[in-house]
């Protein structure tokens, strides 16, 4: 995430926020970077709740489409 983001600054397109996600395939975190705060999502998700999964990437993509960017 922090070479993402040195890398966007690089080529003159900062981003607000970076996002993330660990995954060993059945257990997942999600991460989030805003300059240099780094926010570790303190519950786990689990296969069992696919959906919980794929609303939280659905989110991260639907930020990422928004216009608050810099």
């Amino acid at each position: 995430m922090l070479a993402v983001q040195q890398f966007n600054e690089q080529e003159g397109k900062p981003l607000l926020k970076i996002y993330g996600a660990v995954t060993i395939g059945e257990r997942w975190k999600f991460l989030e970077l805003e300059g240099t705060t780094a926010r570790i999502d303190a519950a786990d998700y689990y296969l069992d709740d696919l959906a919980k999964i794929f609303g939280i990437l659905l989110s991260v993509i639907r930020s990422a489409q928004s216009p608050t960017e810099p």
